[in-house]
């Protein structure tokens, strides 16, 4: 009697390969569509409306940072807190300072995207814990944001969207 040798069935392994090239390639088309997906939002995010929750950075000489329509010079602070403007409406923006360094200088920019559009004179705050203001009426609509310098470094930011 003579045996024969089988070889193992050809379709089996062609259909593992194919399924491996089937999975490989939708995993590559998800991968590319995510990455236009991502670049889409990152393209458009300040064009079509609000980023989000503002963003707000705070440091150990400026505590808190708050933007609104006012400032009550009264009571010492932001009045209609907002982080969403109007174009030619004018945007507060205030601070807390704490320091005991005598020579402290704050400096406030505001900035359109990256773009710088204002930078304050110095300021030399009082030392303690001190309440600042200042304002600028913004014209373009787009995605703002407020820096506080504090000798020289920047320590404090808080976003906002003129709409």
């Amino acid at each position: 009697m003579q045996h024969e040798h089988v070889a193992p069935s050809k379709p089996a392994l062609e259909r593992r390969g194919r399924l491996l090239y089937l999975f490989s390639g939708s995993a590559a088309a998800l991968a590319v569509l995510i990455v236009i997906a991502v670049a889409l939002a990152l393209l458009f995010n300040g064009q079509l409306g609000s980023t989000g929750p503002q963003q707000v950075k705070t440091g150990p000489h400026i505590p808190k940072l708050q933007t609104g329509a006012g400032f009550d010079t009264q009571k010492d602070r932001v009045q209609d807190e907002s982080e969403t403007f109007s174009p030619g409406q004018a945007v507060f923006v205030v601070f807390t300072v704490v320091t005991q360094d005598a020579n402290a200088r704050i400096v406030l920019k505001l900035f359109y995207g990256i773009t710088l559009q204002v930078t304050s004179a110095p300021l030399n705050p009082e030392q303690g814990s001190s309440i600042y203001a200042d304002e600028a009426i913004v014209h373009t609509t787009g995605q703002y944001h407020w820096e506080v310098d504090y000798n020289g470094v920047t320590e404090a930011s808080i976003s906002f969207t003129v709409s």
